[in-house]
């Protein structure tokens, strides 16, 4: 009967205490939850103002502003854009691995010279082609056009994400996102024909706008695909890869693919704009 009795007043406070125990894990995986969410939005925010900042900087290059004089060679100005940003992103990454290694830690984390360099190539190399192209059509798109004709032609982008990312990732939208993208995409081509209709731009820069969203989609698609790929476990890598050292790689592709761009069209014998 003591030990009975012990049992019983004992199991109240075992009960009370794994109580408090899921509590605490369970506002623990809020707090997670929230930060995650509180990420993605900012990530949003970041990448729209930064979507509607670059055509007003780029368009400004061209036709010249900001103290310096018109410089007509968008895919040359895509490459050292896209370039400068892999050599900070490389320079940024390479002292994270320095503290690292200085702290202690893992040295079997991936690194931009470290092993499986051209397993890293291979994954990203797709998207960073498809980058570059994307960086220098959209350029020479926005150079060829009046920035507001650009950004209204621009919003068809996502029909085509939609398209691709169902052929390239077998990702199909449930009825709720499909709801949505499809007021989206009625109201974008609603604006983007009455835009291409009441323009007198000639076929050329009403092309290249309308390729440049194609184009980004198709950039977003496979970056999609290799970001699952690149960042899995289950890798070669064992996912050790951070975001920044993949965006390097992906940047120093899209580097190279304008720079190509801009030696085929910008050479001095073949002028997009003065055709």
């Amino acid at each position: 009967p003591a030990s009975a009795i012990a049992n019983c007043r004992n199991r109240p406070v075992a009960s009370f205490s794994q109580l408090g125990m899921i509590m605490s894990l369970g506002s623990q995986d809020h707090a997670s939850s929230c930060r995650h969410y509180a990420k993605v939005a900012l990530s949003v925010i970041i990448y729209c103002l930064l979507v509607a900042a670059i055509p007003i900087y780029a368009k400004y290059i061209f036709e010249g502003g900001f103290g310096y004089k018109k410089f007509g060679y968008p895919c040359t100005i895509a490459s050292l854009q896209l370039g400068s940003a892999c050599v900070m992103l490389g320079l940024f990454h390479l002292c994270l691995h320095a503290c690292a290694r200085a702290r202690g830690k893992d040295d079997s984390a991936s690194w931009l010279f470290g092993p499986h360099l051209l397993f890293k190539l291979g994954q990203t190399w797709v998207p960073g082609a498809a980058f570059g192209l994307k960086y220098a059509v959209t350029n020479v798109a926005l150079s060829l056009a009046d920035t507001s004709t650009h950004v209204i032609l621009g919003a068809t982008e996502l029909v085509w994400v939609v398209i691709l990312a169902f052929i390239i990732n077998s990702e199909r939208p449930g009825l709720l996102e499909f709801c949505a993208v499809s007021v989206s995409i009625t109201g974008n081509f609603i604006v983007a024909f009455s835009a291409a209709k009441g323009t007198d731009s000639p076929f050329l820069p009403i092309f290249m706008n309308l390729l440049a969203p194609l184009v980004g989609a198709l950039c977003i698609s496979t970056l999609r695909k290799s970001v699952k790929s690149v960042f899995s476990p289950n890798n070669i890598l064992g996912g050790s890869i951070t975001k920044v050292e993949f965006t390097c790689l992906k940047l120093g592709v899209s580097s190279i693919t304008a720079l190509l761009g801009a030696m085929c069209i910008e050479n001095g014998a073949f002028s997009i704009n003065h055709q």
